[in-house]
């Protein structure tokens, strides 16, 4: 029944509209009828089918306000990308800076949130010699379709803005591509929208990537809190890869490998940079939950036993990072980047990460379950947040570092 109608309608729309549209059907009527006809009638696969069909005889369906969104053109896919890639090169360009010079991008997460202050002078953003400072919102709504619909007020020490300029002790005119704070998929953002800016990164050829996030620490007696972790191996508890879905090859491949996920060279840098500023800095796992709650004590328990496997299997294998002591932390954030980011440095048409480090603030232990057992008080973002105000300055330190030795070996 449904695909008569829509047989109907399509010699309907060809025969009749093909005359007449230019004329008369330009009003919002008949824009309204096709909307309640999807709505009431047609699947959505014949109604696009259908008006393809209309589109190849010629009748423009731009007079009906009515767009066909091919299934890889959907949101946060490469046409957005490409519209705030563009946006963001004019927004740079009018302010005085070279959008070829973005080469690096960071993620301030939470024990990073300084960064734009203290490094790019985000303080002194449209400034003449200061950063640009763009809301996520401003990019939003130049997306074709309008605006994008909001998640709400971000939690206390994620802006959502993007912060792009030089970095402090920079001479070679570089700029920083800093997204400063996260749209997390706990808040109902998809993993698309959620690695959108890094998508939009890639477009502009960023070639060097470090993120930052709080974590919990899942192994108290192998790390402490108040100090840094550098990843060097994931686990994603979490059922919502941003790779999902139609593939476009120009952001990479269908099926990408994970050989290297952290890539070592780039973790040797940072373990050097850290020794030689005397930042205390441990290698780890990172576990990823998607939230928003913390950890109960019974999850912790499920996570420290799935990690000593882990690395009990890998060191059995011979995998040098899996020796020692089991390490590892817990966060609701990161993984799903580093995938896009990987996914990112095998594309043929937009390689982009090839150098990647992703750095946690250790704030608490996960569900207060410290070296002596449980601890007494309420773990809240409160907590979190003072505590990794704590490592800010070192992490600050070593990101600034690492970018600027990058830099020498591109």
């Amino acid at each position: 029944m449904h695909e008569k109608v829509a047989n109907f309608l399509n010699d309907f729309g060809t025969r009749f509209c093909g005359g007449f549209v230019h004329a008369y059907l330009k009003l919002q009527i008949f824009a309204e009828f096709l909307n309640n006809f999807y709505c009431r009638f047609v699947h959505a696969r014949i109604l696009v089918s259908m008006l393809t069909r209309w589109q190849e005889k010629g009748i423009f369906l731009a007079f009906f306000n009515f767009k066909i969104m091919s299934e890889n053109s959907e949101r946060f896919g490469y046409s957005d990308a490409s519209r705030a890639e563009r946006e963001i090169r004019m927004i740079l360009r009018d302010h005085g800076m070279n959008p070829e010079k973005v080469k690096q991008m960071v993620i301030l997460g939470s024990g990073l949130g300084g960064f734009g202050k203290d490094y790019l002078g985000a303080d002194k953003a449209w400034e003449p010699s200061g950063p640009v400072r763009i809301p996520f919102g401003t990019i939003y709504s130049k997306l074709d379709g309008g605006s994008v619909s909001s998640l709400g007020s971000a939690l206390e020490g994620h802006d959502r803005s993007l912060i792009i300029g030089p970095m402090k002790g920079s001479t070679d005119g570089s700029l920083v591509f800093a997204q400063s704070g996260r749209e997390h998929p706990y808040e109902g953002a998809s993993t698309m929208r959620a690695t959108f800016w890094l998508r939009v990164a890639q477009l502009m050829g960023v070639r060097d990537l470090i993120g930052s996030n709080a974590a919990g620490i899942l192994t108290p007696q192998s790390l402490q809190k108040d100090s840094i972790m550098l990843v060097h191996s994931d686990k994603d508890c979490c059922d919502d890869s941003p790779l999902v879905g139609p593939n476009d090859e120009r952001f990479g491949p269908r099926i990408p490998h994970r050989a290297d996920s952290y890539p070592v060279e780039v973790r040797e840098i940072v373990k050097r940079l850290a020794a030689e500023m005397g930042i205390g800095l441990k290698e780890g796992t990172y576990v990823r939950k998607k939230g928003p709650n913390y950890e109960s004590v019974e999850e912790v328990y499920e996570l420290r036993a799935g990690l000593r496997g882990m690395w009990k299997e890998g060191n059995d294998d011979g995998d040098v990072k899996f020796k020692g002591d089991v390490r590892g932390a817990v966060g609701m954030s990161s993984t799903f980047e580093n995938l896009v980011a990987q996914q990112a440095s095998q594309s043929r048409e937009h390689p982009a990460f090839a150098n990647r480090a992703y750095l946690s603030a250790l704030t608490n232990y996960a569900a207060l379950l410290g070296p002596r057992g449980l601890e007494e008080g309420i773990l809240d973002h409160g907590h979190v947040k003072e505590s990794a105000g704590r490592v800010q300055e070192d992490m600050g330190r070593l990101v600034q570092a690492t970018l600027l030795e990058l830099r020498k070996a591109a």
